[in-house]
Formats: structure tokens, sequence, C-alpha cells
């Protein structure tokens, strides 16, 4: 199975799916399909003019995706060269249409906060049940020095490699074993803009150092 592939169908199937990243951006434009953006170089984000880098640390970027026309609500799929590592950052605007929402659109901390923690519980929710036999070791709010104006959710489970929720193509249901995957999301205080990541290797594997430097690294100023 080309690993291309498998990240193209995991990214634009769980996109797909109820919840899947609870974006409103996605959800309100019912006939637009995800596609991949062709880029060469860092890709960078059209309103935030924050970038998505070709390479960090160990991770090579495989693909850039858009969930809506105006390209506000993106995702990119990382891998490490050995292809067992892969990681997916999304970034994008969870109270509408772009176009929509007002320039001095504002929100409190607390309402902020509020929100923040109801879209890692439907995250998580996904998550979970993406694969069988999944365990949670580790959950709870996380903050990254680089990022001060971002709040953050962390959530790291095992699980066995194998999707259990309907409506996955049936190649990536057997994959090579017992896997731990990492969720986060954090976002930024008074704004309306969230960054999620997901990162899934093989259990054993000390991913930790790598995983830092891809949270740290992308997206880039």
């Amino acid at each position: 199975m080309r690993v291309g592939v498998v990240l193209l169908a995991l990214l634009l199937t769980a996109c797909s799916a109820t919840g899947a990243r609870q974006s409103p951006s996605t959800a309100n434009s019912a006939q637009f399909k995800p596609k991949e953006i062709s880029v060469s170089g860092p890709y960078r984000h059209k309103y935030l003019g924050l970038s998505f880098p070709e390479t960090v640390g160990p991770f090579t970027r495989s693909n850039v995706l858009q969930f809506d026309a105006e390209s506000a609500d993106v995702g990119a799929n990382y891998q490490t060269p050995d292809g067992k590592t892969f990681a997916t950052v999304y970034l994008y605007p969870i109270v509408g249409p772009i176009a929509s929402i007002p320039s001095d659109y504002s929100v409190t901390k607390t309402e902020s906060d509020r929100k923040c923690a109801e879209f890692f519980d439907g995250a998580k929710d996904l998550a979970l049940r993406q694969y069988q036999n999944s365990v949670v070791r580790e959950e709870g709010p996380f903050s990254l020095p680089s990022r001060p104006d971002y709040a953050g959710h962390r959530l790291v489970f095992d699980a066995d490699h194998r999707i259990a929720a309907p409506g996955y193509p049936s190649a990536l249901r057997e994959s090579d074993g017992p896997l731990t995957s990492e969720l986060y999301l954090f976002c930024q205080a008074g704004t309306y803009w969230h960054l999620k990541y997901r990162f899934t290797y093989p259990q054993g594997v000390a991913a930790g150092v790598m995983v830092t430097e891809l949270l740290n690294g992308v997206p880039a100023p």
C-alpha cells in the first residue's frame, strides 16, 4: 500500500465523517469537495499568513488540502522517512464561512475557552471511534511556549491499528500493529481560529522529540 495514498484517503475520509473537525466553514460549504492544493515550497495560509513548510525535523510534507472555497480551512499531511509516523495539521475558522465573519469579530476569553473545550470533546470522540480497543493514556490542558496566545488540549491513546468506524476504505482496515495516537487542539483566544494536530505512530516509538518539533514548527511565521 502506498503511504501517500493512505494519507490522502485517511484525511479525506476522516473529514467527511460527521463531526470530523466540527468546522463550520466546511459544514456551510456543502457543495465543496476537499481537494489537494498544488504547491511547491512552503504553503502560506491565505488569511493568517502562517506557512506549512515542506520539512520540519524528521517530517516531510506529503500534501496540502483545502476544505472550503475560500482556502481558509486547510490541512497538511506529514510523514517520517520510514513511513511509520504520520502527522496532520489543520488550521480553520470555527464560526462560519470566512466571508461572513465581521472584521471586528471578538469573543471573551470565557467563551473562547468554552468553545475550545467543546470542540476538543468532539475531536476526541471521533479520534477514539476511529480505532478498535482505544485506551486513553493521557488527557488534559496543554500549552506551548512557542504559541502563548493559543490555549490547548491534549489527548494520548493506544489502540489496535484497525479502523473500526464504518465507511472507511477496506484497504485502511489493516496495518502493521498496535499504535499510539496523539490529538492536540489549540484555540487562539479572542479569535475564531483553531489549530489541530493528529500524530500516529507504532506503540513503543519514542516520538516525544519529533512531536514537539512539529508542534513548534508548523505552522511557521
